[in-house]
């Protein structure tokens, strides 16, 4: 049962505990002091984040913020803090709240699977009244696909009842229903009464830079796949994940990056393609021209290594008992065909749609030349890029790309 100490009401402002989520340690399945576990039951509270499941995003304000996640089993995460004092039906108010979402979130899906949490999420706030026990959805915000702290503005009135309680949930954006993914919240505001009632029950994001920058780049801070590094895997039609190199199938010292020690690289095989993604913010906007330069090359040859786990059954004459042991399985595959080329899309989280916004030339050099490209949504705004490799006059063959050092992505005015 929570106390009402150290909260503040006055005047019609209420002044939350532990807005910034700071009175904990850093810890998994923890809920933050003076807050509730508002998530499903029998599923483990949020987490007190940075430094748990491979979340690395320092805070917005002080050293700490709250985690939340959405499951594939219907399930979500959520927060609640009962008020000292409460908002009142028929009055408006203003809230704010950094929102954020990490490019990695690794941990065990209900069914006992190790995945990725990092699709996009909104949040939700809902109004509660612990006398009548009636709730209300107050507002939400606009899909969280970006992986840097952004404030989000919002204006909410009570319709239906006075409220002694706030929750604050993560749910699926649109197109990601019961998909895994994450929100990161910090520094909450005072509820603070208002007269403004524009826009009521939509997060207003405060207006960002024109400049639009990809997690890591780079492909630092690498492990084997490209899905560990900040970059997620989009439509992998390939047995082979996209990897990270060198380590891996790429010797040390056979071949440097453009910049920074890793880099990754992509297939083709008979039409199939590896794609790389990220969750941009802000959006491109449709009508809109934004550059972007990458470092690309390719190796005169290359021999993609599949690695796994391997059976063979063993008979024993003595004991006459069939025995089967495992084995580290390797071997090599070339996919070094044909020349290929990079193309850059852009997806619209709304109705998953997606826009082929650039193309580069056949890349057929082995050293390193960065490219520029315009891109330039025409049908939707766009809140993701992915990357995949094509050759357009051989689609059958098997090829390889190697992508280095994105730029920033940059908007361009006066084109």
């Amino acid at each position: 049962m929570l106390t009402n100490v150290g909260f503040a009401f006055s005047q019609g402002r209420i002044t939350l505990k532990n807005a910034s989520f700071e009175e904990n340690e850093s810890s998994p399945g923890v809920t933050p002091n003076g807050w509730l576990n508002v998530g499903a039951l029998q599923t483990s509270p949020p987490d007190i984040q940075p430094g748990q499941f491979e979340v690395s995003l320092a805070a917005q304000h002080g050293d700490r913020y709250v985690g939340l996640v959405t499951r594939d089993n219907n399930t979500w995460e959520g927060v609640g803090q009962v008020l000292n004092g409460s908002i009142k039906k028929g009055s408006s108010y203003g809230f704010s709240v950094w929102l954020s979402r990490s490019n990695v979130y690794m941990s065990l899906t209900p069914s006992g699977k190790m995945v990725n949490f990092n699709g996009p999420t909104i949040l939700r706030i809902w109004g509660y009244n612990t006398r009548t026990k009636r709730d209300e959805l107050l507002a939400e915000s606009a899909p969280v696909g970006h992986s840097k702290w952004v404030k989000y503005n919002f204006v909410f009135k009570p319709t239906l009842d006075d409220y002694d309680e706030i929750d604050l949930m993560a749910y699926y954006a649109p197109g990601s229903e019961l998909k895994p993914g994450n929100l990161l919240i910090d520094n909450c505001s005072d509820i603070e009464q208002t007269a403004d009632e524009s826009d009521t029950g939509r997060g207003m994001i405060e207006t960002p830079s024109d400049e639009i920058q990809f997690a890591n780049p780079s492909f630092e801070r690498a492990g084997r796949y490209a899905s560990t590094t900040g970059w997620f895997v989009w439509q992998d039609e390939l047995e082979a994940s996209p990897s990270i190199e060198p380590g891996h199938s790429i010797k040390e010292g056979e071949k440097s990056a453009a910049e920074g020690r890793f880099f990754a690289v992509l297939l083709t095989d008979e039409g199939k393609s590896h794609s790389i993604s990220q969750n941009i913010f802000p959006a491109l906007k449709k009508d809109t021209t934004y550059a972007v330069s990458i470092s690309l090359s390719r190796m005169k040859k290359f021999k993609f290594l599949h690695s796994g786990v391997g059976y063979k059954y063993h008979f024993s004459s003595t004991t006459q008992v069939l025995t089967k042991r495992t084995y580290a399985s390797k071997k090599r595959e070339a996919f070094d065909d044909a020349s290929q080329q990079l193309c850059i899309w852009g997806v619209n989280h709304q109705d998953s749609q997606a826009e082929l916004l650039a193309q580069s030339p056949l890349i057929d050099h082995t050293e390193w030349k960065t490219y520029t490209f315009h891109l330039k949504p025409q049908s939707f705004d766009c809140q993701q890029i992915y990357f995949s490799i094509q050759n357009n006059q051989d689609k059958n063959s098997k090829g390889h790309l190697l992508i280095d050092d994105c730029s920033l992505i940059r908007k361009l005015t006066g084109i």
